[in-house]
């Protein structure tokens, strides 16, 4: 019976393709690469440095093309991953574990033992997005908390550096 919503009927072909391909992968890998060969315009980048220019070029040109729709893609992304680490670090509420503030602007992670300068000096560039994606990565690692900065700002000021008695 044919589909009266055309994305409905897209998605059914879609999945009849994945099951179709898992049930006959032999099939496919060998009808693949003979289709391959009779178009060669195709996916230039696998016939590996002989159409390299030509794949730059296409990838230039579309970047040119779409540069503000993936600007904003970055962008988004790495908001939705600062969200999520410095969430999940705030005990699953997105605010300041000391003060309560949840302007998401004004947030930051925090070394929860002051151990920072250990943890960078381990390797790597672990700050901004490289830190909240290489905490995902590890499964978020206790040692860690959110807080605003002005809580951060008190926080350096009253362990590290006291003031002094009147």
């Amino acid at each position: 019976m044919p589909y009266k919503d055309k994305e409905k009927q897209k998605e059914y072909q879609r999945e009849y393709q994945r099951k179709w391909i898992k049930e006959h992968p032999d099939y496919h890998k060998e009808y693949t690469k003979q289709w391959l060969l009779k178009h060669p315009e195709y996916k230039p980048w696998r016939d590996g440095n002989r159409n390299q220019a030509h794949y730059l070029e296409y990838q230039s040109k579309y970047y040119e093309e779409n540069r503000e729709n993936i600007k904003e893609q970055i962008r988004s992304g790495k908001q939705r991953l600062k969200e999520e680490v410095l969430t999940h670090y705030s005990n699953g509420n997105l605010a300041c574990v000391r003060c309560g503030f949840d302007d998401m602007g004004a947030l930051c992670l925090d070394h929860i033992n002051n151990d920072g300068a250990k943890d960078r000096q381990r390797g790597g560039r672990r700050e901004g997005f490289c830190l909240y994606r290489n905490l995902r990565k590890l499964g978020y690692p206790a040692g860690f908390q959110t807080l605003c900065f002005n809580c951060n700002h008190l926080k350096y000021r009253e362990t590290l550096h006291p003031f002094p008695p009147n």
